[in-house]
């Protein structure tokens, strides 16, 4: 007999804002409690991968942008 596991998790993600070399760095950290199964943590990390690439491109272009423009 085996003692099920639930499928679910609770997820939080807190950030912080600060600055390295004159550049605004944010930072993040998920925190989980829970048993998600191990398709969901493979999943995870690439969704987050996929996420803070998108925002530091977004990021880069809009100081590419700023240069000439003021928002």
């Amino acid at each position: 007999m085996s003692i099920a596991r639930p499928l679910f998790a609770i997820s939080i993600v807190p950030y912080r804002l600060g600055t390295s070399r004159g550049q605004a760095v944010v930072s993040f950290q998920q925190v989980s409690c829970g048993f998600p199964p191990a398709v969901r943590q493979t999943a995870q990390s690439t969704g987050w991968n996929r996420i803070l690439d998108r925002t530091r491109r977004r990021a880069e272009a809009r100081r590419a942008i700023s240069r000439y423009i003021s928002f």
